[in-house]
């Protein structure tokens, strides 16, 4: 913070602001980044407010809202917040909640929801014995997690050994992958699974029938990890129908597997062993769908390779190809792709979601069943406007009365402790309270600023008023304003400081503005006004 020795008078106002979150109760406190994921034919987006939302096919409860009922325009998932990650599967979705608990719904033939039964549920159920989860990830009647503490678990149908546990044997509940730790990511696809570990290399396990696990192999399914060949630095997997992808630190893309419809992108037949595409540089995101693969380049276009019978390719045409299209020209400024069966989605840097390719169950979300070879934009619920990701389920506060707390404790004042004082939206309080060296609190008004873009602004202003006139410099100074703008962001905590027009002024008391007084006012704004503003609630 830089303080001026030049004196400023009462005209220019003092003015900190101060982001303060989590502290507007009845409202969002919970922010987390979006995403979105493409199943077999349907899809799942997460909210920032950690909402999830779903559309496509419905007939095994994957969406997730009490129906089975087809939806080609979102629909929010019953009774679920504060997630932090989905993923779509083939009739099954799995949803990671801050908590690290693991909930899915949808299909349950062969237990891939995890609680212990093959019944089908239309809501999500809690995964049996799961904790701090860190990653999830559905496939084809299996489901794969991710511990914290760099293990791998898994639950579902295992006939190809997709589990991992060493056997062949499927579970309703969560299994813990054979012999694999440092795992920082997991991708599970069709009957393939596969895991980054924290060293850069890559591990796989299940079918291997075309050499989707590329350890140079073909024909033989595993059911316990096997490390792909020759690859280092790696930073992001993903597996898909019959072959796989892995994205490099220096934004080259390998893949390996099936090729019979281009989707390892070379222009090659099938391979055991990773290959490099190399008509692709600077990519920051890869996903592999059934037969095809997508990527994400940091300047926010999107790459596309493979099959293209439904427009999954998202280039206008249903050509397929065996090298790396973009998918169409004015589909820019993208964060996050997802490829699923025969369908792709995309979220882009302002919270709206687009989509391409087959949509015979709706699961592009554009209200209609009609395949789309070009991106769309996929509508909001019940097909009103547009889905925006980024929007949270915060409103303008409601009337009400309001509490401001000031915790005290650790500054400079006599005493400690809070100061509280109810205050009515858009109101004044206005009961004096003693502060500091012959200053009084006067007064104090809180506003409230209409919600944009999931955040609401509460300025609260205090009004200190100096015992007694003060001559400084021949102006008369009576009062010094103080402002908090407390920007409620949920989801996080603490709050940052921008110190802006501050006033010198007689803050010691002995009648002359001169140095003294910055160590006054230093004091001033570091003890009592960086006291916690702990809470602002209704």
């Amino acid at each position: 913070m830089l303080l001026s020795p030049i004196a400023c008078f009462a005209a220019t106002p003092e003015v900190i602001h101060i982001e303060i979150e989590n502290t507007l109760s009845g409202m969002s406190e919970f922010v987390t980044e979006p995403m979105v994921s493409a199943g077999s034919v349907h899809t799942v987006a997460l909210k920032s407010d950690g909402t999830v939302w779903a559309w496509g096919y419905n007939d095994g409860g994957q969406l997730g809202d009490g129906t089975t009922t087809h939806r080609n325009t979102p629909v929010q998932v019953t009774g679920l917040a504060d997630v932090i990650a989905v993923s779509a599967g083939s009739v099954h979705t799995v949803a990671l909640k801050s908590d690290g608990t693991v909930w899915a719904w949808g299909s349950n033939l062969s237990g891939q929801l995890g609680d212990g039964t093959t019944t089908q549920s239309n809501t999500p159920v809690q995964v049996a014995d799961l904790t701090d989860v860190t990653a999830v990830s559905a496939a084809v009647s299996y489901t794969v997690a991710l511990k914290s503490d760099g293990t791998v678990w898994a639950w579902g149908l295992n006939h190809m050994g997709q589990l991992g546990d060493g056997t062949t044997t499927t579970s309703r509940t969560p299994v813990q992958v054979t012999d694999l730790t440092d795992v920082t990511a997991v991708s599970a696809g069709e009957y393939l699974t596969i895991a980054l570990k924290a060293d850069g290399t890559v591990w796989a396990w299940g079918s291997n029938t075309n050499g989707q696990l590329g350890d140079g192999t073909t024909a033989v399914s595993r059911n316990k990890p096997v490390q792909v060949v020759g690859l280092t630095d790696v930073t992001a997997v993903s597996a898909g129908g019959v072959h796989a992808v892995a994205l490099k630190a220096d934004g080259t893309v390998w893949s390996w597997g099936r090729n019979n419809e281009g989707q390892l992108g070379d222009g090659t037949t099938s391979s055991n062993t990773p290959t490099h595409l190399v008509a692709l540089t600077d990519v920051t995101a890869v996903s592999a769908g059934r037969y095809y693969t997508v990527a994400l380049k940091a300047d926010g276009t999107i790459w596309a390779w493979g099959y293209n019978g439904s427009g999954e390719l998202g280039d206008g045409t249903t050509s397929t190809s065996y090298t790396p299209v973009q998918v169409v020209v004015d589909l820019t400024d993208v964060t996050a792709v997802s490829a699923g069966s025969q369908h792709a989605v995309a979220l882009k840097a302002d919270g709206a979601v687009w989509a391409w390719g087959s949509n015979g169950n709706g699961q592009i979300g554009d209200g209609t069943t009609w395949n789309n070879s070009t991106h769309v934009q996929t509508l909001g619920e019940g097909g009103e406007g547009f889905l925006n990701l980024r929007a949270t389920a915060i409103e303008n506060p409601p009337e009400g009365l309001y509490t401001v707390i000031f915790n005290l404790n650790g500054g400079n004042r006599i005493g400690g402790g809070e100061i509280e004082q109810n205050v009515p939206q858009n109101g004044t309080a206005t009961t004096p309270i003693v502060a500091y060296s012959g200053w009084v609190l006067d007064r104090w008004d809180i506003s409230f600023a209409p919600a944009v873009d999931g955040v609401v602004v509460v300025t609260v202003t205090a009004q200190w008023l100096r015992l007694g006139a003060i001559s400084t410099m021949g102006v008369s100074v009576s009062s010094a304003d103080v402002v908090w703008l407390a920007r409620h962001v949920a989801g996080h905590e603490g709050f940052e400081l921008d110190a802006q027009g501050e006033r010198l002024v007689d803050m010691n008391g002995d009648g002359v503005v001169d140095s003294a007084d910055i160590t006054a006012l230093m004091r001033w704004l570091v003890g009592w006004e960086l006291g916690e503003l702990h809470g602002i609630k209704n």
